[in-house]
């Protein structure tokens, strides 16, 4: 697929008027990963280079419905081909929280959608389409080059007290408790240390509680986001959120009770896991039950 022809395409959008881009009936599917109907509009595009169809998804940017990014990238992997996401401000969108006032939160969202994902994410006001201009620089800090190794260490650490039943798998907060109880020593140990220094995540348009987070001095943070029985359907936005802010996100799931993931739905979340994995920003931990696992 010509990546650069539907960046372009993205581009030519600005100031454009969507009711003529997006003349067909669309398909509704479901706001996140997986098949199904839903309140996502998806149309197809053709690339003007390589005349080749492209997914165009369309819904409101509401605070609470921040699952269109999971969706973009669930189509992107599903058509194999670059994604454009439209997301519409309306009067539901919360202001503070606006595309237009954080110009500079836009572009470094876009930037990792687009570089990570090849998922094009573009604000529309009135119907008219507002810019793309994904930014290289949209991590924030350096790569921590011992991610990796805490996240082996801090999954098995894990999977051995949630083993051992000293993981609750019920409210992520009394979850984030335990799990804050066995990662202490293993971040003390590696440098990293609790730190409550943000306790929100500013993500475009909406914001989010931040899990937990460590810091080390002279070095930047490492925040964990923590899963127990929400989210199956949209499991990257949250976490990729949370690079916005912060040097790398380690998102930790306590599955309560096996996958609700079907194999093929399962398949296309490993993709994209590994897509943010390159980065050296990101690691996911799966912490299944002793019944899951037998």
């Amino acid at each position: 697929m010509c990546q650069e022809g539907v960046r372009q395409f993205a581009e030519q959008l600005q100031d454009q008027d969507i009711r003529g881009l997006l003349s067909d009936t669309p398909a509704y599917v479901r706001g996140g990963f997986g098949p199904g109907k839903g309140q996502v509009e998806l149309f197809i595009g053709c690339c003007p280079t390589c005349r080749r169809q492209f997914p165009i998804l369309k819904r409101d940017l509401v605070s609470e419905a921040y699952n269109l990014p999971d969706a973009a990238i669930y189509q992107r992997l599903r058509f194999q081909a670059p994604c454009l996401a439209l997301g519409c401000v309306t009067e539901k969108t919360t202001s503070s929280r606006d595309p237009a006032r954080h110009p500079g939160l836009r572009q470094r969202w876009q930037g990792l959608l687009w570089h990570v994902f090849e998922v094009a994410f573009v604000d529309v006001r009135e119907d008219i389409v507002g810019e793309f201009s994904p930014n290289h620089q949209w991590a924030a800090g350096q790569v921590i080059p011992e991610l990796s190794d805490i996240a082996d260490q801090a999954s098995e650490a894990l999977v051995r007290a949630g083993g051992g039943g000293n993981i609750p798998r019920c409210s992520s907060p009394k979850t984030e408790i335990a799990i804050d109880e066995v990662l202490s020593p293993i971040m003390n140990s590696f440098g990293y240390h609790a730190s409550c220094s943000s306790t929100m995540v500013h993500a475009f348009w909406w914001g989010h509680r931040l899990d937990l987070l460590y810091e080390k001095r002279d070095s930047g943070t490492i925040s964990f986001e923590v899963k127990v029985d929400e989210d199956w359907d949209h499991p990257l936005g949250e976490p990729l959120a949370n690079l916005l802010g912060h040097n790398a996100v380690i998102n930790v799931r306590v599955a309560p009770n096996g996958d609700r993931l079907d194999p093929n739905t399962r398949e296309y979340v490993c993709r994209g896991e590994e897509l943010v994995q390159r980065t050296g920003r990101a690691e996911f931990i799966y912490i299944w039950s002793r019944r899951d696992r037998n």
